[in-house]
């Protein structure tokens, strides 16, 4: 009975959410627009001496602009309680790791900055990789496995449907969903909800270890050496040495072992009861 009640007095945010809910809607628009004025202040004198950078900072800019805007507007959709406001604060979370992992890579060399300027930048862009998955891994499983976050917006979503609220035609859309719903209730779902403790073990493994390989090589560093072994950039080199990016890999192996592994034990254990 008391777990019951527990549950049930899940109205309203508090816990963690009101952390989450506090950066979103503050600290991370603060940290955006201090960024913005920063590095555009500290950048704009040497535009016309480096080529590409200019470029590189306005799409940056707009890119964390436009992150602050759905960070406040997802937190504020938590704070009231709003239908699809966890679906929401998913897709933010989406978008950091996106923006963190590919975008904030792909940008230099996008924007034409030069080889050597990149380089400098290399260590920075490690540390923006690795804080997007941390983000990521850390709100992202807290939003999918919390009870208070259930029963919380459950409801409000409940409540939404019954005063026939927020009536979308996507029929084209939902019967794709549907399709893929279909092929995964049918063809994926069974065979997971049948997956022992131990084949959820090293099913979580392996999947968390060809993602960790992903990352560490696509985030890796290839090093260039002359004849006498010294670093050397360009093409001018005798060999390569191509370094694992063991930091982003070890960091995605545990946060996507442990999102795998919670999402295939709670499947598992609903089918038992």
């Amino acid at each position: 009975m008391k777990n019951l009640e527990i549950k049930n007095n899940y109205t309203k945010i508090g816990g963690w959410l009101y952390l989450l809910c506090f950066l979103m809607i503050f600290v991370s628009p603060i940290r955006s627009v201090l960024l913005v004025y920063t590095e555009f202040k500290e950048t704009s004198p040497y535009f016309k001496s480096f080529k590409g950078l200019e470029t590189y900072v306005y799409l940056e800019c707009l890119s964390a602009v436009f992150l602050m805007t759905i960070s406040i507007w997802a937190g504020i959709s938590l704070v009231l309680i709003k239908p699809h406001a966890v679906k929401l604060t998913k897709l933010y979370l989406f978008l950091i790791l996106i923006n963190g992992v590919f975008f904030q890579n792909i940008l230099p060399y996008f924007a034409g900055l030069e080889e050597d300027f990149i380089k400098g930048m290399e260590y920075q862009m490690k540390v923006n990789t690795t804080s997007s998955i941390l983000i990521f891994g850390i709100w992202f499983t807290y939003l999918s496995v919390s009870e208070r976050v259930k029963q919380t917006y459950q409801n409000s979503e409940n409540s939404n449907l019954k005063q026939g609220k927020n009536k979308i035609d996507l029929n084209k859309i939902r019967l794709l969903v549907d399709k893929a719903k279909n092929l995964y209730a049918t063809k994926i779902n069974p065979k997971i909800n049948n997956l022992s403790s131990d084949e959820i073990i090293i099913t979580s493994i392996i999947l968390a270890t060809l993602i960790a390989l992903f990352f560490g090589c696509i985030f890796g560093e290839t090093n260039h050496f002359d004849y006498y072994g010294n670093r050397v950039n360009g093409d001018e080199y005798m060999y390569k040495e191509f370094h694992f990016n063991y930091l982003l890999g070890t960091t995605s192996f545990i946060i996507f072992g442990g999102i795998i592994y919670l999402y295939l034990n709670r499947k598992n254990n609903k089918n038992e009861q």
